[in-house]
C-alpha cells in the first residue's frame, strides 16, 4: 500500500485553517530524542529531548506548517514504495552523514502474548534497543525484508510535526507510524509497527533523515495470512472505468448485499452498478456464476443502499435499491426507490409504482424492521443529498440534506410514508442507520449516523412513533460518520456501537495547534471531523464513548464495518472496508 502524508482530506484541511486564523502556539511535542549525536551502541532513548532550540523560531502558521509536513511526507512515502520493491540502498542518499538512530526490523522485543488465530505479539522494550549508524540502520532493514518472501505492506504516516523559521525550513521534528508486514520463506505473517521520532535537516534543498528513534512498537507473528484472497478464482469479480472517469460519474457510489435468491441454502452475492447490475449465484463448489441478467437485475442501475428482505412474506427475499440525488439545475435531486420482487426462484420484477416509491427519495442507507409492530416489514430509508441546493449549508451540523423517511409496510410489497407521524423529521446528511430494541423495551429502535453532522439516537415509543435522545451518546463528537455496526463486544447484554468514520493525521495535528493556542471551542466543534473510528459501549440509559477506542480506533479512512466472530472464539471481532482514493494508482488510497 503506498503512504500519504495524510492528505486524504484536503478539503478537511482548508476548512479548519479557516477555522484557525486566530494565533496559535504550537503544541509542544512529548520528545524523547537528543538533537546531539551519541555514541553507537548507546541507549538513545535516555538521552535528553530532541527540540527546536528558540522556541520563538518554531514556525506558526498552519499553511507553511502542514506544506512542510507533506513535503516529509513525500520522503516518507519514498521510502515506504523503496521497501515494497526490496530496495533498501535507494533509502541511503536520504539519510544524513552523521545518521543514528534505532534498528526498525531488530528491535528488542518483550514477553509475548498469545491471540486467536495462532498469533502472537511481542510488545517492543525500546528501552533496550542500542543506536546504529546509517549503515548499520539499512543493513537491519535489509535483513527484515531479505526474510520475507513478500513485502505485502509498507505504510509511513505523519503524525506529529513542527520546524524551524527559515527560507526553506532547515530542520524539523517528526513523529510518524511505521507499519511493515510480510510473508516469511516458511509461510509465517509478520508484522512490525514502530512510532518513531525523527530528526530531519534541510540538506542541499532536500529533507534528510538525521535521527530516527523507536518510542513504542510491538511485533506480531502467525502462522499462515488468516485470510486468502479467491475473488477471482471464484469467478465473483468485475471490472468497470473508476469514479470518476469519462462515462461515469456515478459508479464509486455503489453497495451490495447478500442473500438466499433462488432458495437453494446457498448464499448468492448481489452488486449494484451504474453501468449494470451484477448477481453472482453460489455453486455450491466454491464458484459464482454471474446471471443478473437472466435473474431480471442486469439493468438496476447504480445503488447505494439496498435491501433483501421477505417484504410480502411469501418466503423469499425481495430486494429494494436506493441511490443519492443530487440537485441539479434547480430541480429536485435525487432518483426514486426501486422495489423487485422475488418470484422465488431467483428471478426479479420491478414493481416501483405497485410499492408506492415513485417519489424522488435520495439516500445511502435502507433499514428493513417492523417498527410499528404490525407484522409487516417497514423500510427507514437514510435521506443524503441535495434537494433543493447546490450544496450542504454547513460542515458541522448540516440541516440541508434529504429527509429521512418512514415507509409503513401495507402487506404484499406496497408501502405508505408514515415519517410525520413517526416524528422522524430531521434534515441530516444521513450516511446508514442501524435499527436493534437498544432499550430493551420490546421494539425497534433507530440510530442514525450522519455524515455532516452529530449521530443521532431515535427511541421508538412504541406503535413507530420516535422520539430524539440527544443525550443518548454521552460525551461522543463523533462526525463524519459513514457507516457503523452493532454487537455486544464487552458481552455484558447491551449491544454496544463501532462507527466507521474519517481518519485525518493533518486534522489531528491542526486540532492540537487549535486547543493549544486558546481555541478550544472551536477545535472541540471540529474534533469529530478528523478522528476516525470509534467504539461506545451500550447502557441501560445509551452509549458511553471507550477511551481509545479499546484498540480499534485505528482502522484507518473506514466507509463500512461488520462485525462476526471470524476466528470462532466466542467473541466478536470487526472488519472495516477503507479507502478514499486520491491518486491515479490502484494503490493510492
Amino acid at each position: 500500500m503506498r503512504c500519504h502524508a495524510d492528505s486524504r482530506l484536503g478539503w478537511l484541511a482548508l476548512i479548519l485553517l479557516f477555522a484557525a486564523c486566530a494565533d496559535e502556539k504550537l503544541a509542544e511535542l512529548q520528545s524523547t530524542l537528543s538533537s546531539e549525536p551519541t555514541g553507537e551502541g548507546e541507549l538513545l532513548s535516555s538521552q535528553p529531548a530532541l527540540e527546536i532550540a528558540d522556541p520563538q523560531s518554531v514556525i506558526r502558521g498552519p499553511y507553511t506548517a502542514e506544506a512542510l509536513a507533506g513535503e516529509v511526507g513525500d520522503l516518507l512515502t519514498e521510502f515506504a514504495d523503496r521497501v515494497l520493491v526490496r530496495d533498501i540502498e535507494g533509502i541511503g542518499p536520504h539519510l544524513t552523514g552523521n545518521f543514528l538512530g534505532h534498528p526498525l526490523g531488530g528491535a528488542a522485543c518483550g514477553p509475548e502474548e498469545s491471540l486467536p488465530l495462532g498469533t502472537v505479539r511481542y510488545e517492543l522494550e525500546s528501552q533496550a534497543i542500542p543506536g546504529v549508524d546509517g549503515e548499520g540502520w539499512l543493513g537491519d532493514l535489509s535483513a527484515l525484508v531479505s526474510n520475507w518472501n513478500q513485502v505485502t505492506q509498507a505504510e509511513l504516516h505523519v503524525q506529529e510535526a513542527e520546524f524551524e523559521r527559515g527560507d526553506p525550513s532547515p530542520y524539523g521534528v517528526v513523529v510518524f507510524r511505521l507499519q511493515l508486514a510480510g510473508i516469511t520463506l516458511d509461510g509465517r505473517h509478520e508484522a512490525h509497527a514502530r512510532r518513531v521520532r525523527g530528526a530531519f535537516r534541510r540538506v542541499e534543498g532536500e529533507w534528510k533523515l538525521e535521527r530516527a528513534i523507536v518510542e513504542a512498537g510491538y511485533n506480531i507473528h502467525r502462522k499462515g495470512t488468516g485470510f486468502v484472497e479467491v475473488t477471482q478464482s471464484t469467478g465473483v469479480q468485475h471490472q468497470g472505468p473508476n469514479f470518476g472517469q469519462p462515462g461515469n460519474n456515478r459508479e464509486g457510489w455503489n453497495g451490495a448485499a447478500v442473500a438466499d435468491v433462488n432458495g437453494d441454502g446457498r448464499l448468492d452475492v448481489f452488486v449494484p452498478n451504474a453501468m449494470r447490475g451484477y448477481l453472482y449465484l453460489n455453486q455450491a463448489d466454491g464458484t459464482f456464476l454471474e446471471a443478473a441478467e437472466e435473474c431480471g437485475l442486469r439493468g438496476t442501475g447504480g445503488g447505494t443502499g439496498l435491501v433483501f428482505a421477505d417484504f410480502d412474506r411469501d418466503g423469499d427475499q425481495d430486494l429494494v435499491l436506493a441511490g443519492i440525488g443530487w440537485n441539479r439545475l434547480g430541480e429536485i435531486g435525487g432518483d426514486p426507490l426501486r422495489a423487485f420482487e422475488n418470484d422465488g426462484e431467483g428471478h426479479f420484477t420491478e414493481v416501483t409504482d405497485q410499492a408506492g416509491m415513485g417519489s424522488p427519495m435520495p439516500a445511502l442507507g435502507l433499514v428493513a424492521a417492523d417498527f410499528d409492530g404490525d407484522g409487516h416489514l417497514d423500510l427507514f430509508v437514510a435521506g443524503y443529498g441535495r434537494m433543493e441546493v447546490a450544496r450542504n449549508d454547513n460542515w458541522i451540523q448540516a440541516t440541508n440534506g434529504a429527509p429521512d423517511r418512514l415507509l409503513l409496510g401495507l402487506g404484499g410489497l406496497a408501502f405508505r410514508d408514515g415519517t410525520k407521524d413517526a416524528g422522524l423529521h430531521d434534515r441530516d446528511w444521513t450516511a446508514s442507520a442501524l435499527a436493534a430494541d437498544l432499550d430493551q423495551d420490546g421494539d425497534m429502535d433507530l440510530v442514525t449516523l450522519n455524515h455532516f453532522g452529530v449521530n443521532r439516537f431515535w427511541r421508538n415509543q412504541g406503535g413507530g412513533t420516535f422520539e430524539r435522545d440527544d443525550e443518548a451518546f454521552g460525551s461522543s463528537e463523533a462526525r463524519l460518520t459513514f457507516g457503523g455496526t452493532l454487537g455486544d463486544f464487552d458481552q455484558d447484554g447491551f449491544l454496544d456501537l463501532y462507527l466507521a468514520g474519517a481518519s485525518s493525521g493533518t486534522g489531528r495535528r491542526m486540532f492540537s495547534r487549535m486547543e493549544s493556542s486558546g481555541n478550544g471551542d472551536v477545535s472541540h466543534s471540529l474534533r469529530g471531523l478528523a478522528q476516525g473510528n470509534h467504539l461506545l459501549r451500550g447502557t441501560p440509559s445509551g452509549f458511553e464513548t471507550v477511551i481509545g477506542a479499546a484498540g480499534a480506533g485505528s482502522a484507518g479512512w473506514a466507509w463500512g464495518t461488520v462485525a462476526a466472530d471470524f476466528d470462532l472464539d466466542g467473541r466478536l471481532d470487526l472488519a472495516c472496508a477503507n479507502g478514499f482514493v486520491t491518486g491515479d494508482l490502484p494503490e493510492d488510497t
